[in-house]
């Protein structure tokens, strides 16, 4: 009786996401067709202000992270086979840029600016604004939704650059206190053993993360209606689908390369 019930909360569950999956996937798709609206100067500042809340408010921790990460894949390392600066960094290399710079990157975004999206929307909706907007002849999709996806694509992407340098450049600074080494000269070989269709993939993988997660939350943070109790609910579903989202398609973005 028990195992009937669990079961049958699983498929309520996976039948509530498939559908809210769907409608974030509807958003992700009408907001790419209306991408070009970004033009408009009032919906292009809409567009810097979520540049700076998401690109340049959150470098810190970006950065500090990174730093954190490439410090714990290199203690495991230097465990493991010893401090080989050289073979370390070429780890770090293959570990972070190929896989958990994007991944890593879109979890910090996360739970940082796409919740904040979210709760910001969704207080909108419930005081009335968004219908305020529609009074004034303003589209709230394409001034409140193609700005924030939009910055929020651009942003990841940027951090994603940002936290694989940063996890490289610490995980190697560690193994270099234990082996004195010439750090500018070997980052040269280090660097050297990444190729242009890896680095398109990370790139293209962090341009996908930040469309999904940005899409989850635009998309959570408009179901509140009238009722400032939703809006917590909507934030902790537009945290949980947008990691969904973005393990999910960061599983099958790995099937298909092992395929090429």
């Amino acid at each position: 009786m028990g195992g009937a019930a669990s079961l049958e909360r699983v498929g309520h569950g996976a039948a509530a996401f498939a559908r809210h999956a769907s409608g974030i996937l509807s958003l992700l798709a009408r907001a790419l067709s209306r991408a070009s609206r970004i033009r408009n100067p009032a919906i292009r500042r809409v567009l810097f202000r979520q540049l700076y809340f998401t690109g340049i408010e959150a470098l810190g921790i970006v950065l500090v992270t990174g730093a954190l990460i490439g410090i714990v894949i290199a203690t495991q390392v230097v465990a493991l086979v010893g401090s080989d600066p050289v073979l370390i960094g070429k780890i770090l290399i293959w570990t972070v840029v190929r896989e958990l710079g994007p991944l890593f990157c879109a979890v910090v975004i996360t739970a940082r600016s796409a919740s904040a999206m979210a709760a910001e929307l969704g207080t909108m909706a419930v005081n009335g604004e968004i219908d305020s907007l529609f009074s004034m002849g303003i589209d709230p999709f394409d001034y409140l939704v193609v700005p924030r996806l939009v910055g929020s694509t651009l942003s990841l992407a940027t951090l994603t650059l940002y936290f694989s340098v940063a996890a490289v450049a610490g995980g190697y600074v560690l193994s270099a206190a234990f082996v004195p080494t010439p750090i500018f000269k070997e980052f040269g070989a280090i660097f050297a053993i990444l190729e242009l269709p890896e680095v398109a993939l990370a790139f293209a993988k962090s341009l996908l993360f930040g469309l999904l997660l940005a899409a989850a939350s635009c998309y959570h943070g408009l179901t509140p209606k009238r009722s400032l109790t939703e809006i917590p609910r909507s934030t902790s579903l537009a945290v949980l689908h947008s990691l969904t989202l973005v393990v999910v398609f960061d599983g099958l973005v790995a099937l298909v390369a092992l395929t090429w």
